[in-house]
């Protein structure tokens, strides 16, 4: 005698009935209205937010409204000693397009670093770091910078030949604004 397989579970044919469909629609409806309130909260706040930025915005319009009345911003004070401290950077899009009208057909930058001079506060200095194909180019190259009045104490500080390029390092000072134009 072979025991065959029993099925203890009773199977239950889907019916699609009102009731489900009823629930269906009060799941959706629920869903739908808690999605369009957290939009419409999220609106409301987001309004709120740009409010106050406007109300904050009305107010340093009227403070510098006072503080150029008084002359606070033109004669002394924060404006004057940003201007002074521009006027010691140098001009880094002037700088960049001189030296790229000084390189040569054959010579490429690598990468480019400025820092403060030691012992000089307000003295700054570049490092350019290249590729030359020939001698020759890298001379003409630092030759036209040397030229520029934008540039002083250019110094080839490295140079080493690999495969059929030159690499290279030079350092130099850059003048202050005021002087270089």
């Amino acid at each position: 005698m072979t025991i065959q397989r029993i099925n203890l579970l009773e199977k239950k044919q889907f019916r699609v009935t009102y009731g489900l469909l009823l629930s269906l629609f009060l799941g959706m409806l629920t869903l739908s209205l808690l999605m369009a309130g957290t939009a419409w909260f999220g609106q409301f706040q987001a309004q709120t937010h740009v409010t106050l930025l406007q109300t904050d915005i009305s107010k340093l319009q009227k403070e510098r409204e006072r503080l150029m009345a008084k002359g606070e911003m033109t004669e002394a004070g924060p404006l004057k000693e940003l201007l002074a401290i521009l006027e010691r950077e140098p001009d880094w899009s002037q700088l960049l397009r001189k030296i790229s009208k000084a390189l040569p057909p054959n010579v490429w930058l690598a990468s480019f670093k400025s820092f403060d001079r030691e012992g000089s506060g307000i003295q700054k200095s570049i490092i350019l770091n290249g590729w030359a194909k020939k001698a020759k180019d890298l001379a003409g190259f630092m030759g036209a910078i040397e030229k520029d009045p934008y540039f002083e104490k250019v110094v080839l500080t490295s140079s080493k030949k690999e495969d059929s390029l030159f690499n290279f390092s030079i350092t130099c000072d850059i003048t202050a604004r005021k002087h270089s134009q």
